[in-house]
């Protein structure tokens, strides 16, 4: 089978990476697998699985027309059977060309909290949560399943020596790390990751704490100010933000 998987964004996120990680599973299993997208930090990471990379078009708009006609016209050149999706805006771009005008199946993966109401009802749906696709259910004329967001438990193994980041980032024997890996973004994110610099600067009187936030995204500098306020107070470096 010839699959292209086109993830919303390639900025470090669950969505992306399950969707990276699936479509390397598909490709050992024997498929012909290619993955679209925005260029982002993510390209490396299709590159080191093995997989091919097709640069989707930057325009900003959602559904984007230039990608709309860009999926189209992938989907004819190169015999795509199936093209799955993640999350709405990337959804919609594959239904109103390559799958309306050529008839190929699309399959759509929402991994956000909601049952969006923009991706039609004919498109077959896999939900992250089982009462996300009791809601499906009762709007999607397709079929709707649920794939909750699976882990790699040989990559992201906790018995991984952490020695080189430690050092990397100038943390110390004594010091407990604590370590997130998220889009630094407005939407689902913020809120958590302040409360995540709030509880490290209340706790950070009393124990030898250090947080690192690794990503990238739009939340970036208001996370920054926060995370400098704590430094001050705490007079050491108590939280840092690398980037992606």
């Amino acid at each position: 089978m010839r699959l292209l998987v086109y993830p919303h964004d390639l900025s470090i996120g669950g969505s992306q990476i399950n969707a990276i990680d699936l479509a390397a599973g598909a490709a050992a299993a024997g498929h012909d697998v290619s993955v679209y997208g925005i260029p982002g930090p993510l390209v490396d990471y299709i590159t080191e699985r093995g997989l091919t990379y097709i640069p989707a078009r930057t325009l900003h708009y959602r559904p984007a027309p230039s990608r709309i006609a860009q999926l189209a016209t992938i989907a004819r050149q190169n015999r795509i059977d199936l093209i799955h999706a993640y999350e709405w805006p990337s959804c919609l771009d594959a239904y109103y060309g390559a799958s309306l005008c050529l008839n190929v199946p699309l399959l759509c993966t929402v991994l956000s909290m909601d049952v969006m109401p923009y991706v039609p009802a004919s498109v077959p749906l896999i939900m992250g949560t089982a009462d996300l696709g009791e809601q499906a259910r009762k709007v999607q004329k397709s079929g709707v399943w649920v794939i909750e967001p699976p882990i790699d438990v040989e990559r992201d193994n906790p018995d991984i020596d952490a020695t080189t980041f430690r050092r990397r980032h100038e943390v110390s024997d004594e010091e407990f790390l604590i370590v997130s890996v998220s889009r630094l973004a407005l939407d689902l994110k913020l809120d958590a990751l302040v409360r995540a610099i709030d509880a490290v600067d209340l706790l950070a009187g009393s124990y030898p704490l250090k947080l690192i936030l690794v990503g990238d995204g739009p939340a970036r500098a208001a996370l920054e100010m926060r995370a400098q306020a704590v430094n001050s107070r705490h007079k050491r470096e108590v939280i840092s933000l690398p980037g992606a």
